[in-house]
């Protein structure tokens, strides 16, 4: 799975936990985690993901404060509120 490019897990039952499984997918354009019961704690593993552009991230626990880190770390990635 380490070639995946589009991956939608809007679900209530991913958490935190559930993001740093996600690591080793290098290779992730768009990801999408709306409605996920995440949070701050993502931020960094998330920050990882380079080649993302886009994601999202509506319906989270996401603060501001995390989302302008995440936007910091990938410039060319959009983040999506909707979902």
């Amino acid at each position: 799975m380490k070639g995946l490019k589009h991956l939608d897990i809007c679900a209530p039952g991913v958490t935190d936990e559930g993001v740093r499984m996600l690591r080793g997918l290098e290779s992730l354009e768009v990801l999408w985690l709306a409605r996920c019961r995440i949070t701050d704690a993502s931020v960094e593993v998330l920050c990882g993901f380079r080649s993302l552009r886009e994601l999202a991230v509506g319906h989270t626990g996401l603060t501001d404060g995390g989302r302008s880190r995440i936007q910091a770390a990938l410039p060319g990635c959009r983040l999506v509120e909707e979902g």
